[in-house]
C-alpha cells in the first residue's frame, strides 16, 4: 500500500535534511583539512557522490537557492568600501579591458568545447566564461539549455582555479604566514540584520526590473552602493555565511545525476583541457599586460 501524502512528505523531508546533512558534514571536513571554498566545494562534492551513485535521486527545491545567492551577494558587497570605488575608477580602463579580453578568451574556448563535446554555442559559451556554476545555470536555464554539462564544465574549472591559482600566486610571492589571514571583524547584531535587509530589497528591486539573474546581482549591487557610501554593515556569522554555501553546494551536487555522466561522454575530459587553456590564455594576457603596465 502506498504511503499517503502526509507521510510521503515527511519522508521527502527526512531525505532532505538527511542530504543537507550529509553536505555539512562533508563541508566541515573539507574545513578541517584547509581546502579552499570548503563549505560549498565539500557540501557539493558530498551531493554530488550522492546522486551519481543513486543512493538519492530526490529533487533539491529550487526556491533554496536564492537564500544562498542573498547571503552570499550581500557578503561581497560589504568588501566594497569607498578605497576600493575610488580604486574601481582609477584601474576602471584596465578592468574593462581586461574582462572584455578574457570574454574573447572564453569566446575562443567555447568555440572549440562546442567542437569537441557537441554541445550548441551558448551552453558552450555558459560553459567557459567566468562566473559562479549557480549564476551559469540559471542563464542556461534561461536560454533554454541543459544545465548539467554547464554546471559540470564550470566546476571543472573552479577546481581548477581553486587548486592551480592559489598554488601559483604562492609559489611566486611566497606562501602566507598565519598572521597575514585576513581576520573576519567583530560582529554587530543590528548591522547583520541590516545586510540581510539591504540584500533581500536589491533582490526584490531587481526582480521588480526584470535583471537577470535577481537574486545574485540585485544584493550585490545594493550592498556595494552602500558600501561605496561609507556606511557598510556588519559582516554574516561565519555560520549563516557557511549555511548560504552548502545550500549552493547540495543544490548544484544534486544536478549531477547519473544519466548526465552517462552521456557526457567526452564532455569530461573536453572540460579540463579547454579550462586548463582557458587558463593559459588569460595568464598570457596578464603578463603582457603587467609588463606593459609596469
Amino acid at each position: 500500500m502506498p504511503p499517503s501524502g502526509e507521510t510521503a512528505d515527511r519522508q521527502l523531508l527526512a531525505r532532505l535534511v538527511a542530504v543537507y546533512l550529509f553536505g555539512a558534514g562533508a563541508g566541515a571536513f573539507a574545513a578541517w583539512i584547509g581546502s579552499p571554498l570548503p563549505w560549498m566545494i565539500g557540501s557539493l562534492l558530498a551531493t554530488a557522490s550522492l546522486y551519481l551513485t543513486g543512493v538519492v535521486d530526490i529533487t533539491i527545491p529550487v526556491k533554496t537557492r536564492p537564500i544562498g545567492q542573498i547571503v552570499i551577494a550581500s557578503q561581497v558587497g560589504v568588501y566594497f568600501s569607498p578605497a576600493a570605488f575610488a580604486m574601481l575608477l582609477a584601474f576602471a580602463p584596465l578592468l574593462i579591458g581586461m574582462a572584455l579580453a578574457t570574454a574573447c578568451c572564453a569566446l575562443v574556448v567555447a568555440l572549440l568545447l562546442a567542437r569537441v563535446a557537441n554541445l550548441n554555442l551558448t551552453a558552450a559559451f555558459l560553459s567557459s566564461l567566468p562566473t559562479s556554476p549557480v549564476e551559469a545555470a540559471v542563464m542556461a536555464e534561461r536560454y533554454k539549455c541543459n544545465p548539467g554539462p554547464v554546471i559540470l564544465s564550470q566546476t571543472v574549472r573552479i577546481a581548477s582555479v581553486v587548486v592551480l591559482v592559489p598554488v601559483a600566486i604562492y609559489i611566486i610571492d611566497g606562501w602566507p604566514t598565519r598572521d597575514m589571514v585576513r581576520t573576519t571583524p567583530e560582529l554587530e547584531a543590528i548591522g547583520v540584520v541590516l545586510l540581510a535587509g539591504i540584500g533581500m530589497a536589491g533582490a526584490l528591486l531587481a526582480r521588480a526590473c526584470r535583471v537577470p539573474n535577481h537574486f545574485f546581482l540585485g544584493p550585490l549591487a545594493a550592498s556595494s552602493a552602500i558600501s561605496a557610501l561609507g556606511v557598510a554593515p556588519s559582516f554574516y556569522p561565519s555560520v549563516v555565511l557557511s549555511g548560504a554555501q552548502i545550500i549552493l553546494g547540495v543544490w548544484l551536487g544534486s544536478t549531477f545525476r547519473r544519466s548526465l555522466f552517462a552521456a557526457a561522454g567526452r564532455l569530461v575530459t573536453a572540460s579540463i583541457v579547454t579550462t586548463l587553456l582557458m587558463l593559459a590564455l588569460t595568464s598570457m594576457i596578464a603578463v603582457i599586460v603587467s609588463w606593459m603596465a609596469d
